[in-house]
């Protein structure tokens, strides 16, 4: 008899190995380490505090041409994203996958970087839900020494320090909120934390999706005729040149062969102007055409940049068929925040939700606690998938393809 399992995140959270990243990374950061600075870099002083569950506090004194200095706080999602990212990034994962007979083309994979939390300590596994794997069950896989070896000497070839720095960071979104690029991209501190800490994978067949555009009947609704919406607002924002406009989803007039810039649609049955397109972020932008007709909306305080979302957040959203409703962010795109969007690299990083969503939500805004903008309505598993979710496009690249703010 086949063994079901109802969701494969409980099956991802069960018997994982439970680690203690904050003192391995506190452990890596003792004592003088290159940063990859042209004098030598930086020298950690020894008063490195744990602070809470999920930082650690460091005091760093500065050394001419390095590139950080003083106190920073580094969360311990942002390292592991990182350097689940960068896995993935190399030849030596990809072969790894061609090995088990899975295609490494990104385009064939949606991916969940899952904090598994126990007490003070945290597991992290990726699940990887790829189009090439049929088989009923799951699989689990616990990266070898070997693999991380390979991945080791791969991103850090025998080059000079700054050059080799260089070569690591020129993909990544340099932030301000985010400390993680600073100390991470050394190859000593990367090199321990991957090679002391475990490092799972589970894979699980590709999920039928259900594209979210139907026909709704409240709500600030979208669509290509003033009696019938389909999908909904995101944001309203301004574009570059000042005019005002919204957001929604693209998926909800691909099926339209002249669709295109300049197309005419109507927001909450008043005609909009299609100005700007983005296939890759699944997204448009309309600009109003009477000022009159712009919809009330609350003040935000824009995209999420520069670091990643927060599993366990409850954030709000508001849909044409749910109304103003909640979703809790439980995954996302390990990749987040560390390629930028102007890279031409994101491939539609996603955000992933408990599936809060229904038919003629797409396109609406995904919203923290704090006003910050997650992402934006995409899709949700079908019914039945053991692994239910709703992705959200991240919403730094929708901001960015269409250069609103």
């Amino acid at each position: 008899m086949k063994e079901q399992y109802e969701n494969i995140l409980d099956f991802a959270k069960k018997n994982v190995p439970f680690e203690d990243w904050r003192s391995s990374i506190k452990s890596s950061l003792t004592g003088e380490k290159r940063r990859g600075g042209l004098s030598g870099g930086l020298k950690v002083i020894q008063d490195i505090r744990i602070i809470g569950e999920k930082k650690v506090n460091i005091d760093l004194i500065f050394r001419e041409n390095s590139i950080i200095e003083g106190n920073i706080d580094v969360n311990v999602d942002e390292i592991v994203s990182f350097i689940w990212n960068k896995i993935f990034s190399t030849s030596a994962f990809n072969k790894f996958l061609t090995e088990i007979e899975l295609g490494y083309d990104s385009e064939l994979q949606i991916r969940h970087f899952v904090p598994v939390e126990e007490g003070i300590n945290t597991s992290y596994v990726i699940i990887l839900l790829h189009k090439d794997y049929s088989k009923p069950k799951p699989l689990r896989f616990t990266l070898s020494s070997k693999l991380k070896f390979e991945i080791v000497k791969e991103l850090y070839p025998k080059k000079p320090d700054f050059e080799n720095i260089l070569n690591l960071s020129k993909e990544i979104n340099i932030s301000k909120k985010s400390s993680v690029l600073n100390f991470v991209i050394d190859k000593d501190i990367f090199s321990q934390a991957i090679t002391s800490n475990v490092f799972q994978i589970v894979i699980f067949r590709y999920p039928d999706l259900d594209y979210l555009a139907s026909t709704p009947s409240i709500g600030v609704g979208v669509g290509v005729n003033s009696q019938k919406s389909t999908s909904s607002v995101g944001v309203i924002a301004k574009d570059q040149n000042g005019n005002i406009g919204c957001t929604t989803c693209y998926h909800d007039f691909a099926k339209l062969s002249n669709f295109k810039i300049g197309q005419s649609i109507y927001i909450n049955g008043h005609q909009a102007t299609v100005n700007s397109i983005d296939i890759l972020s699944d997204s448009c932008f309309a600009t109003f055409s009477n000022s009159t007709n712009i919809p009330l909306s609350t003040p935000n305080n824009g995209p999420l940049i520069g670091v990643s979302p927060r599993a366990g957040q409850i954030c709000d959203f508001v849909g044409i068929t749910s109304g103003v409703s909640q979703a809790t962010v439980t995954s996302w795109d390990p990749s987040i925040p560390y390629i930028k969007p102007q890279s031409g690299l994101i491939n539609m990083h996603k955000v992933y939700s408990t599936p809060s969503v229904n038919p003629g939500d797409s396109g609406s805004a995904l919203i923290d606690a704090q006003g910050n903008i997650i992402g934006f309505a995409a899709f949700r598993t079908g019914v039945g998938f053991p692994i239910p979710f709703a992705a959200w496009i991240w919403a730094e690249n929708v901001f960015f393809a269409h250069s609103i703010s």
